[in-house]
């Protein structure tokens, strides 16, 4: 993929990711994770790709622990 189109693709997702978290998180403030036991919850995790980046980005925020929980998983995911 050329580097524009890259470029393009990457600013709509994080437009979206943006307006997502605007949403979801209804005005309030980020809860900090320092030192805390996280809890990643997805409905169900094909490729793992989702909960690898949420628990990458809760390390990164200081987590002290991460769990992730799922109903059920691919096979080959993990």
């Amino acid at each position: 993929m050329r580097a524009a189109a890259l470029s393009t693709v990457e600013q709509r997702e994080r437009a979206q990711l943006e307006a997502r978290e605007t949403l979801f998180r209804g005005g309030r403030e980020r809860v900090a994770l320092q030192g805390r036991v996280v809890i990643i919850v997805d409905d169900g995790i094909a490729t793992g790709a989702t909960a690898r980046v949420a628990c990458q980005v809760a390390r990164r925020l200081g987590a002290f622990r991460v769990v992730v929980a799922a109903p059920g998983y691919a096979g080959d995911t993990f």
